[in-house]
């Protein structure tokens, strides 16, 4: 990768400085993601569960089901990695890089590849993981809040992506502006089909003009 001082020619005189960006930066999400849950709903939070260690060691499950897909291959499924787990001590870097909980340690990977800005995704939820929507608007929003607070102690180097819960349109207008007014670089939505033939999405849509 090209490091963020590196010089590229412009036809034959004139050279530009490359700003490498990384575009589809994430986290593993830690059980301390939750933490700001409401008092009803904090029972009810993802947690990691630890099987076999000749199986899959760790997966997320949220009222008695597995969020998603397990960390590894599944045809036909989503598989991401959570901390602690087989895939996560297998990374060059720490844990508390992968969690966010150090930002300073995210941030020393980046130089190190001459990354100048990454914009952060979520890994857990990059399916719809929690059934109850009035569970998974507070999820959400519990996520939002942990990686927007990381993200403003990385003097500007790192952004993110909010979650927007679009099975509640209340708390997902209420989240875009949330977001909006603390920086998101961008929207990340789930499997928004089937709201969309629905048509309940287009009001989400028209505040997204409006806000974003």
């Amino acid at each position: 990768m090209a490091a963020a001082s590196e010089q590229r020619q412009v036809g034959s005189t004139a050279s530009v400085p490359i700003r490498v960006i990384d575009a589809d930066g994430h986290i593993f999400e830690p059980e301390e993601l939750f933490a700001s849950l409401e008092a009803d709903f904090y029972p009810r939070r993802p947690a990691m569960v630890d099987l076999p260690p000749d199986t899959v060691t760790r997966e997320p499950r949220v009222d008695d089901r597995r969020a998603s897909g397990p960390d590894g291959h599944r045809p036909g499924a989503t598989f991401f990695t959570v901390p602690g787990s087989l895939s996560s001590a297998k990374k060059k870097v720490p844990l508390s890089d992968q969690t966010l909980e150090d930002v300073e340690a995210r941030l020393h990977g980046l130089d190190l590849y001459g990354v100048a800005t990454q914009v952060i995704f979520p890994t857990m939820f990059l399916v719809s993981a929690v059934e109850d929507v009035r569970l998974e608007a507070a999820v959400d929003h519990a996520y939002n809040q942990y990686v927007s607070e990381a993200c403003s102690r990385s003097s500007g180097r790192l952004k993110w992506a909010a979650l927007i819960p679009w099975r509640d349109a209340q708390a997902a207008l209420e989240d875009l502006q949330w977001a909006s007014d603390r920086g998101a670089a961008g929207l990340f939505y789930r499997d928004p089909i089937e709201w969309l033939r629905e048509g309940r999405a287009f009001v989400t849509f028209e505040t997204d003009e409006d806000i974003m």
